[in-house]
């Protein structure tokens, strides 16, 4: 059983008719079953917002092993995977990458990849994340169910960045791919004056004093 991309595509239920019983596709998409001698009947694949091609096929008289492919168009399944980023990032100070991961009802297994497209230096993936060098692409999965699951990880830009930082990634639900939506675009902050001790933008005359002081005692 394989997608529109050639992906194996798991848990699709395939029903013998006649008393043929049932069978299930594995993560590969593979699926087998035993009927009686000389069966006849129907196969009919199924599965939540799936269509088949073709949508059943019929066997007359079984007297050995048989071969059926069925193409499977799940289509995509949207809004599951989002990310969320602080409202600004200042060069060379780390900061956290958050996808959140809703998946829906029938997931048996998906996996998530996240990328900085400006390059920036990624570490501390949560929930078993690996960074790929090759790619750029932090990954997460393949988890073996349809859990919810917060994933996370580091990004620090170098101290010289400049420009907007912009990410993009996909979460692969049961062989679906699905652009991950939410926040992918963080700007640079502005930099506050040395004197402004608590970050506000607004110089008391004590954070005046005081930044005058050291640097008239201390350079």
């Amino acid at each position: 059983m394989k997608d529109t991309n050639s992906t194996g595509v798991s848990g699709v239920t395939l029903t013998f008719s006649n008393s043929g019983g049932t069978a299930s596709t594995g993560s590969t998409g593979f699926y087998t079953n035993s009927v009686s001698a000389n069966w006849s009947g129907t196969v009919t694949p199924s599965k939540s917002s799936c269509t088949f091609t073709p949508s059943s096929y019929s066997f007359g008289s079984v007297t050995s092993n048989q071969l059926q492919n069925f193409t499977a168009d799940c289509g995509e399944v949207s809004g599951w995977i989002t990310r969320s980023l602080p409202s600004s990032y200042m060069p060379g100070v780390k900061f956290t990458v958050t996808l959140k991961a809703t998946p829906p009802s029938g997931t048996s297994n998906y996996g998530v990849e996240d990328k900085s497209l400006n390059g920036w230096s990624v570490t501390d993936m949560s929930s078993g994340g690996l960074f790929d060098a090759n790619t750029g692409k932090v990954k997460f999965g393949t988890f073996q169910d349809g859990v919810s699951r917060t994933l996370t990880y580091s990004v620090t830009p170098p101290s010289t960045e400049s420009n907007d930082g912009t990410f993009s990634g996909t979460g692969l639900i049961n062989a679906t791919s699905t652009v991950i939506g939410g926040q992918a675009v963080i700007p640079k902050g502005l930099q506050t004056h040395p004197a402004d001790a608590d970050g506000n933008f607004t110089m008391t005359g004590l954070e005046m004093n005081s930044y005058l002081y050291a640097w008239l005692n201390f350079g």
